[in-house]
């Protein structure tokens, strides 16, 4: 009899928590920034007509930045330096070129600030209230350095952080919408590209805007 006792207050226990975090799923709202800001790109084209030479690399715990299984950074990478215009062409590389302009992508996954389990403590109290107590975390998840060398000499570095802002509550459920018009974390990597593109050109590296 205990036993059976134990099991239905297990199955019990994990219905709950099911229904905690489908209802959860209907409250979240999700968006990614960038800082330093990205500057919109300029219509223009610069006046060097050069190759650039690139390649991206990921460095950092793989569970961490499991977004990527769901989306791939990597492709909005390479459409990002393909649609740039200054340039007579991009092209990924394995190896950096002895001659030439080259750009080394790193991206890195921060480690997790806290964990989503039981330490959560703010989190867990929203799921168990069914989302009627609002939750808001803001959690930076990724570094993009830019590293740019020209015929091998490292001219000059480019970093940016891409934050995760997650906000859950009862009352968001009629504007989940919204998460379509959010950046996704790859559009939020990607996007660092044009800001990559923007500060070396104001550097006087590709021409200035």
């Amino acid at each position: 009899m205990r036993s059976s006792a134990v099991l239905l207050g297990l199955i019990a226990s994990a219905a709950l928590l099911m229904s905690c975090n489908a209802t959860g799923l209907l409250s979240q709202v999700v968006s990614y920034r960038v800082s330093p800001q990205v500057e919109p790109q300029s219509t223009q084209t610069a006046t060097k007509r050069v190759t650039l030479y690139y390649r991206v690399n990921y460095e950092g715990d793989p569970l961490a930045g499991f977004e990527m299984i769901f989306e791939q950074p990597y492709e909005k990478f390479r459409s990002a330096f393909a649609e740039e215009r200054r340039f007579v062409e991009t092209i990924a590389v394995n190896a950096p070129p002895q001659r030439g302009l080259f750009c080394s992508v790193d991206l890195t996954t921060k480690p997790r600030s806290r964990s989503r389990g039981f330490s959560d403590f703010p989190l867990w109290l929203t799921m168990l209230s069914f989302q009627v107590i609002p939750y808001y975390d803001e959690e930076s998840r990724y570094i993009v350095r830019y590293d740019l060398y020209l015929d091998g000499e490292l001219k000059n570095t480019y970093r940016y952080e891409v934050t995760r802002e997650t906000w859950i509550w009862l009352g968001l459920i009629p504007f989940v919408w919204i998460n379509a018009l959010t950046s996704s974390h790859g559009e939020a990597l990607a996007s660092t590209v044009d800001g990559f593109f923007h500060d070396a050109a104001q550097d006087g590296f590709f021409g200035r805007e």
